[in-house]
């Protein structure tokens, strides 16, 4: 589906999306083409593909018109990549990310790439995060978690992802992630 999407649009130009649910600002940050994409890209990720993944986030962040599609899709690339086993493009992908952007919706994926780079304290996002409910909770510690696995700290990762997937975060990404991350583990 989302292939004849990005086939379908391919020619046309992009345009932002309205959103159905606006920030404070009042201010869309994402484009249909840049969303199909990265849609497309999390559709990959929670199957475990991150080859396809990282294809489909580095589409979108090529789309990305300003700091929060930017933010949100390079975070995803990174995660992509890093699990694809391409370590250097992942760390180029969020290089490109500029500790001083500002954002407007998406400053936690911003956060967590700074975290990756240990350019932000990752166990404060956590602190905070478990002070928040819903996708202020899943979003934050899905991301710390992955920190962790990727340190080869496994355990305390695994922790934390049946803490996600216990939460009451509805349909979150991280929540999606970490409870595919738990099946991933248990086959």
């Amino acid at each position: 589906a989302f292939g004849r999407a990005a086939a379908l649009s391919a020619a046309l130009p992009d345009e932002v999306e309205p959103d159905g649910l606006p920030n404070d600002a009042g201010v869309p940050t994402s484009t249909l083409k840049g969303n199909i994409w990265y849609h497309a890209g999390l559709a990959h990720y929670l199957q475990g593909d991150f080859a396809r993944a990282a294809r489909a986030f580095s589409g979108a962040a090529a789309l990305a018109h300003n700091t929060d599609a930017a933010a949100a899709a390079r975070y995803w690339l990174y995660l992509s990549l890093m699990r694809a086993g391409e370590r250097d493009a992942a760390v180029r992908a969020i290089g490109a990310v500029d500790p001083e952007w500002a954002l407007i919706e998406n400053g936690v994926y911003h956060e967590l790439t700074l975290c990756f780079r240990d350019l932000a304290d990752c166990g404060a996002i956590l602190t905070r995060a478990r002070a928040a409910e819903g996708v202020d909770y899943s979003t934050p510690a899905y991301g710390v978690a992955m920190k962790y696995y990727l340190d080869g700290r496994r355990k305390e990762a695994r922790a934390l992802f049946a803490e996600i997937a216990q939460s009451d975060s509805g349909a979150a990404f991280g929540r999606l992630a970490a409870e595919a991350e738990l099946e991933r583990a248990h086959r």
